[in-house]
């Protein structure tokens, strides 16, 4: 198919959430755009609105950048069909399991907003391709090149760059008081209904924890802060505090912005999970970097969305990201299609990082001891995990932490020590739940007495394992 008009956008999240209105909310944002167009977003999951973590996901911000709100459409599509059928979802050589797709939707909220700026995203299909702002002509005079404002330059994030930045910063990157550019922030912070919109979703959804923002293009997953480096001893050293204006946004200046270090652990690890499972589909290489790596900017909707918990500590802590896709605003419909199914595995893969989820597979390959179950990043579709001290007990029963079942399989003993190969009856794991208690830490797990025969020693090859994971934090 080719890309979505703005109806066609709209249409497919109304049909969804008719199709599967046990687990897709359809969310009508309240403010029309400048054209009186409305628009739509969807809230996934099984579990009420606020009572668990949300995942937010907005596109199509800019307008000339159409693969945004396919990938988002594509998206909720992809995971609402398979919740509804029992299946996993794949995206080439990529594969998340059904148990996988089941976490997402019935452990967090998943809130997606595909086309945040319809009447660009019409003005870019039907007349000028390469348009990026939206179509306010409030403060155009007139003037056509001058209509419009950058719906990633107009929050309320440093907005007033002129003051908030040193001189040195200050560029068309960064944001533009000028109307007829393409980063012009608008005549106020936040002036803009399709800015209302992204921020009436954060406000009304108390607990989103994590908010990525697709766009095209580099082929990147930023994370925040994008206004200046970052560093995580000087609280002091931040966006609310005056006494830094007029320093901000250059390279090696003697201002950074203050990142909590638990904080910066955390979007590291989620970037790489997104390049990650984004690689595995057709071996695409994303780069996870700093937003400032790519340029300074402000007034942009990761910053503000990061920025919320800082303003204000009682809003939600929501770890932020730009999803910078492909290598063109509007690659060939070919090859669109196949960014979709990159972006997407990242995205879904970022949203199981977040869950504590590193994999729900072992592989027949991996190899059990008679002390411990081990399993490394070295084999494919494993899980890395070392936990010392799970007392016997614990092994089979329900209610356990961690929580193992085990049926009836088949195990050929293959040592050194015991060379023949005597198929044993053993039992095939089916359910492992560890509670992570430092998120980055390896874990490994001891089999229990009960779960050896006296006689065993060496390693033991397991036949037709199949192990099902979740590790919560």
């Amino acid at each position: 198919m080719p890309y979505m008009n703005v109806t066609e956008v709209e249409s497919a999240l109304i049909a969804l959430a008719g199709a599967h209105p046990s687990i897709c909310e359809l969310i009508t944002l309240p403010n029309p755009t400048i054209e009186g167009r409305t628009t739509h977003a969807v809230r996934l999951g099984t579990q009420a609105a606020n009572t668990v973590d949300a995942y937010y996901l907005t596109g199509g911000v800019h307008a000339r950048e159409w693969g945004s709100c396919e990938i988002l459409v594509n998206l909720v599509t992809d995971l609402c069909d398979a919740y509804a059928g029992g299946t996993g979802v794949g995206y080439g050589g990529k594969y998340f399991s059904a148990a996988e797709v089941k976490a997402l939707i019935q452990q967090i909220n998943i809130i997606i907003f595909p086309c945040v700026n319809p009447d660009g995203r019409n003005y870019s299909q039907t007349t000028v391709p390469l348009w990026r702002k939206n179509r306010d002509t409030a403060d155009s005079g007139g003037d056509p090149t001058k209509v419009g404002i950058d719906i990633n330059r107009n929050q309320n994030f440093l907005w007033d760059f002129n003051t908030a930045f040193a001189p040195a910063a200050i560029n068309v990157y960064l944001a533009s008081s000028d109307p007829s550019q393409d980063t012009y922030h608008g005549h106020a912070t936040q002036s803009e209904p399709e800015t209302q919109n992204i921020n009436y979703i954060h406000d009304t959804y108390t607990r989103i924890r994590w908010y990525v923002d697709v766009h095209s293009y580099s082929e990147d997953i930023l994370y925040v802060w994008g206004d200046d480096e970052s560093q995580y001893t000087d609280t002091n050293m931040n966006f609310q505090n005056a006494a830094y204006n007029g320093q901000r946004g250059v390279l090696g200046g003697s201002y950074k912005e203050y990142l909590p270090d638990g904080d910066l652990g955390a979007l590291v690890g989620l970037a790489n999970a997104f390049t990650k499972s984004l690689a595995e589909v057709r071996g695409k290489l994303y780069f996870a970097k700093p937003g400032f790596s790519l340029y300074a900017t402000s007034g942009t909707n990761d910053d503000y969305a990061y920025s919320r918990h800082f303003a204000d500590p009682s809003k939600s802590n929501a770890l932020s990201f730009t999803v910078e896709w492909g290598t063109e605003f509007q690659p060939a419909w070919t090859e669109m299609q196949e960014i979709i199914k990159d972006v997407s595995a990242g995205l879904i893969g970022l949203g199981l990082e977040a869950l504590g989820i590193d994999s729900f597979i072992v592989s027949n390959r991996d190899t059990f001891s008679s002390y411990e179950v081990e399993t490394t990043l070295s084999y494919p579709n494993a899980f890395y995990v070392m936990y010392d001290g799970f007392a016997p007990g614990a092994l089979g029963v329900p209610g356990a932490s961690p929580t193992i079942q085990f049926l009836d399989g088949l195990m050929e003993r293959q040592s050194a020590r015991c060379p023949q190969r005597q198929p044993q009856s053993l039992w095939k794991i089916q359910v492992l739940q560890i509670p992570r208690s430092e998120s980055r830490s390896p874990l490994k797990w001891t089999l229990p007495m009960e779960a050896r025969s006296p006689q065993r020693r060496g390693k033991f090859t397991f036949r037709r394992v199949s192990l099902e994971c979740r590790i919560s934090r």
